[in-house]
């Protein structure tokens, strides 16, 4: 076992501890040993995000090897189809990096800080059909997290997705425009008539490949030519805090006695930190409705895009 999963995996093992206390807590303020039991997980999860913080700042890159099959990929390759790949490939991992950081939010400083962050190069080519390495900036946050590392995993989830659900909910952890971008970058590999074998390890050492065949890379162009995402609907909310975990999940009861099970962005995760469970909130949320038109189907997701307490 990696160091870096072995960090990861106490970091989960504490914070399912910790809900469980602030449950318990919630249901009996006044409970001092339950309320020492919520500090002393806290501390150790934060200890514990600055060893997994060092140990991927050691890591330093991510590294993605894209290996193109076929006639024009004889260990060289056409400038125009590269320009295409490269535009494909960056952007899907660009905005999926803006997505997780930002939700929906777009400016020019968000961009050039997920540009800056995630440092995207194509770092060398080697022959044996052709082979292309592009890296990543590992750059771990204060809580241990890469985005680099989260949108090459979302994406690489989305290409494997084996059924409409699945694809689904993949593609909206990564965003509307990050799925266009993999879509353009797959429809291009297709279109110059090759096929692809995509290879990537990950920080916890687990060896992530996806090969699009010439059947394959149609399907999957298709599939993602479905998503239909429409635009989000904002709603404002005051409730109860039920749950939310520093993967980026959350659970609220609002005050009309609906439960809103959602994600939320890197940005609220500080503020995520000092929430309380069975407090009382109010704050915004963004609805996502996505749409598959082959099969009519539709799921719903929710962003948590503010919230204070009341």
């Amino acid at each position: 076992m990696s160091e870096i999963k072995n960090i990861q995996d106490k970091i989960d093992g504490f914070a399912q501890m910790l809900v469980q206390y602030e449950e318990l807590l919630a249901q009996d303020p006044a409970n001092f040993s339950n309320q020492l039991s919520v500090n002393s997980f806290k501390a150790q999860i934060s200890e514990l995000e600055r060893e997994l913080q060092f140990e991927k700042a050691k890591r330093n890159k991510e590294i993605v090897e894209i290996r193109l099959i076929g006639r024009s990929a004889d260990g060289t390759l056409p400038l125009e189809i590269l320009a295409k790949l490269a535009d494909g490939f960056s952007g899907a991992i660009i905005n999926a990096s803006n997505f997780i950081q930002f939700g929906n939010k777009k400016s020019k400083s968000n961009s050039q800080f997920i540009n800056n962050t995630v440092d995207l190069r194509l770092a060398g080519i080697s022959t044996g059909s052709t082979r292309l390495f592009v890296t990543a900036k590992n750059s771990p946050d204060l809580f241990g997290k890469s985005l680099s590392e989260e949108s090459l995993s979302h994406s690489f989830n989305l290409l494997q997705s084996n059924t409409p659900e699945e694809l689904t909910e993949s593609a909206s952890k990564i965003g509307k425009e990050s799925v266009k971008k993999l879509n353009k970058f797959i429809t291009a590999i297709s279109n110059a008539d090759l096929e692809v074998d995509l290879n990537w390890t990950t920080p916890t050492n687990e060896k992530m490949e996806w090969k699009g065949d010439k059947a394959t890379l149609l399907k999957v162009a298709q599939s993602l030519s479905n998503i239909v995402m429409n635009e989000p609907e904002k709603i404002a909310f005051t409730g109860k805090l039920v749950g939310i975990s520093l993967r980026g999940t959350f659970e609220i009861k609002t005050d009309d006695n609906k439960n809103i099970k959602g994600t939320y962005s890197k940005d609220l995760l500080e503020t995520a930190k000092t929430l309380t469970i069975d407090s009382n909130y109010s704050g915004e949320f963004e609805k996502k409705v996505i749409v598959n038109s082959a099969t009519g189907s539709e799921q719903t997701f929710y962003s948590l895009i503010s919230i204070s307490p009341q």
